[in-house]
């Protein structure tokens, strides 16, 4: 059984609204009567198509965002493990690719510089995912409150 971690979580989550998204974008289409408030239906599709691209952009991403975090995630870790076996005396470490015995101190400046590195990419990445992530979001609540107020609008005018 795998792990349930806010990183999973959230990939689910952009699935979902990306799939919400559409599937309202659609049914606000094929249910549109044009007697009612037509520029509302319009701008409201609009906004939902904005929100389902922006959303599609987010997912197109989402696979570099996760190698980035995952590659962070191992030198982190490696720096970490080498930082014990150094506590305990280790001098040196053997490199797998090569097979030759390093200084633990230059492959621990490796791997800092390395997750540094990742985590400078994360850190960009992760903006612009949430640049993302406010323009799909409040899209889509524009979206719906203009096909919902669209629908609306002749019931609540009287008409």
């Amino acid at each position: 059984m795998s792990d349930v971690t806010p990183h999973t979580v959230m990939e689910k989550y952009e699935f979902y609204f990306l799939g919400l998204t559409f599937t309202l974008l659609a049914a606000s289409i094929q249910t549109v009567d044009f007697s009612e408030y037509s520029k509302a239906n319009l701008f409201g599709w609009l906004a939902f198509g904005v929100s389902g691209v922006t959303g599609l952009s987010i997912i197109e991403y989402l696979s570099s965002l996760i190698a980035i975090r995952n590659n962070k995630d191992t030198n982190s870790d490696l720096a970490s493990q080498l930082q014990k076996a150094k506590s305990m005396g280790s001098p040196s470490v053997r490199v797998a690719e090569t097979g030759e015995n390093k200084n633990i101190d230059e492959v621990l400046a490796v791997l800092e510089e390395n997750t540094k590195n990742w985590g400078n990419r994360l850190d960009q990445f992760g903006r612009v995912h949430e640049i993302k992530h406010h323009v799909q979001k409040y899209s889509f609540l524009s979206g719906l409150v203009l096909t919902a107020s669209a629908r609306a609008y002749w019931v609540f005018c009287g008409y």
